[in-house]
């Protein structure tokens, strides 16, 4: 049974994962893509490097959220009904986002996991199986507020560096010049501010972890 269970949910993970490839990844390098900046490719050397990276070096954050803060593992009598509300969870949300990308739709992975979380927590609690606080609603919430804030974050960043490569590199007398100075500089403070967001995150984990929150 247990090897059984393992393959199932091994089988559900690549589907996921396939899933985030045809639409996650193309969200990402749609528009160097469609620039022409990079082929197909190119593109998707690029996406495989860091997308495996990512879930290796940092990903670990993001399934601790997933696997015991929206829905509490600990609140089941029967360890059995959370695992098949898990896989039940995982098939939903890849099956919604290969309708999706079907439908040429870009939508978030992570939406449509964290909604059938939500799903599966909600008939938990009609059902009787679990209590209202043991759905991290506060948690929910959270995750809510960084899909707003995501799009204008995102797009002010895009705003700055597009208002500097125009004024700086593109209505200058020697682009190319420019452009070869800029670019190491933009890149060196991209990279600067992702680092500094992991710190910031790796040190409020840090502090929640202790506090035993």
């Amino acid at each position: 049974m247990e090897l059984l269970i393992l393959v199932l949910v091994s089988a559900l993970a690549l589907y996921m994962a396939w899933t985030i490839g045809a639409n996650d990844v193309a969200n990402a390098m749609g528009t160097s893509v469609g620039s022409g900046t990079l082929t197909i490719k190119k593109a998707i050397m690029i996406a495989a490097v860091f997308e495996f990276l990512g879930a290796v070096l940092v990903g670990a954050w993001v399934s601790n959220t997933m696997k015991k803060e929206i829905v509490m593992p600990g609140a089941f009598a029967n360890p059995e009904i959370f695992i098949v509300g898990m896989v039940a969870s995982l098939l939903a949300a890849a099956i919604w986002v290969t309708i999706a990308t079907y439908y040429g739709l870009p939508v978030s992975t992570s939406h449509a996991v964290v909604g059938a979380l939500l799903g599966f927590g909600l008939l938990a609690i009609f059902s009787g199986i679990v209590g209202y606080g043991d759905v991290g609603f506060h948690k929910i919430g959270e995750i809510a507020l960084s899909w707003l804030v995501s799009p204008f974050a995102a797009g002010g960043m895009a705003f700055l560096i597009f208002t500097h490569i125009k004024y700086r590199v593109s209505y200058s007398d020697k682009p190319l010049l420019l452009q070869r100075g800029t670019s190491p500089y933009s890149l060196a403070w991209s990279c600067s501010f992702s680092c500094s967001r992991c710190s910031i995150t790796w040190w409020t984990l840090s502090i929640t972890r202790s506090r035993g929150m």
